[in-house]
């Protein structure tokens, strides 16, 4: 079972060509990836948004990976269709791309592997369920 108490802070960097941007977090509740944000101005950084949540379910993904970058990294999504993302503000079709901060790096290396070591248990339930309809 996948540990609950790690907690990604992350930020979205460039939302309407960088006319605002998100700041957030990143967890795993169950079967689900929750993002929790705020939308601020990107220019002036000023709050424009209540605190909104996602829930991705994890069967709606297709990977996640991190990688670093010299004084951040970036920790990527990815949906099996467009439907999977749809809400989450700075989409790119079936992907979206988190920032995080340099002191974040280990807890998003290992939220990460977190959620493929989930991804392929339900891809391997997913092909022992086929395998019994035959």
């Amino acid at each position: 079972m996948l540990s609950n108490s790690l907690r990604l802070p992350f930020e979205i960097p460039d939302i309407d060509y960088g006319l605002r941007k998100a700041d957030g977090l990143l967890r795993i509740d169950k079967s689900m990836l929750v993002l929790e944000y705020r939308i601020k101005d990107g220019l002036f950084g000023v709050l424009k948004s209540d605190i909104e949540e996602v829930r991705i379910p994890l069967r709606d993904l297709d990977s996640v990976e991190f990688k670093k970058k010299l004084f951040s990294g970036r920790f990527t999504i990815y949906g099996r269709s467009m439907q999977a993302l749809e809400e989450v503000p700075g989409e790119q079709g079936t992907m979206v791309e988190l920032k995080v901060k340099r002191r974040n790096r280990k807890t998003a290396q290992r939220l990460a592997s977190q959620v493929q070591l989930q991804l392929s248990e339900l891809r391997l339930d997913e092909m022992s369920g086929d395998e019994g309809q035959d």
